[in-house]
């Protein structure tokens, strides 16, 4: 597994908890703080049976978000730490998300005060050892 597309994706999912454009989506003093990923699963889009999940395979994310629409990502997997930071657009329950390198994603997020859940479905990559994908990324952070 590459390390800079769970991070790109990571940063990418963090940046969706950011900010708003909709009075009736998330805002980002709703989810402003830090989070703790308890898993974040990458799927396989042509082959759903060709799953990761960073968290059980030993790795730990770290999201914190400020209420100004900026995030950072702390990831940690196989004794290896790295890091990435962005922005982010809200409208409602959808996002767009664009991490420090100018990669954009997008999907949905939702949250209820102690649980923040992500989910990208476009523009979110993995390598499931043939190379990079198209991935869907599924992330459940806590406070």
């Amino acid at each position: 597994m590459k390390r800079q597309a769970v991070l790109v994706a990571l940063a990418v999912g963090a940046a969706a908890a950011c900010s708003s454009s909709s009075p009736t989506g998330v805002q980002p003093s709703d989810i402003s703080g830090t989070w703790n990923a308890t898993s974040l699963t990458f799927t396989d889009q042509a082959n759903a049976a060709n799953t990761f999940d960073v968290v059980a395979g030993g790795g730990s994310v770290t999201l914190t978000i400020t209420s100004a629409g900026k995030y950072t990502v702390a990831e940690t997997f196989m004794g290896v730490a790295d890091g990435d930071s962005g922005t982010i657009s809200v409208s409602g329950s959808n996002v767009t998300l664009t991490a420090a390198n100018g990669n954009a994603s997008s999907g949905t997020i939702t949250h209820d005060n102690t649980t923040l859940t992500i989910t990208l479905t476009t523009g979110t990559t993995q390598d499931f050892g043939a190379g990079e994908v198209p991935a869907t990324l599924h992330g459940v952070f806590t406070k």
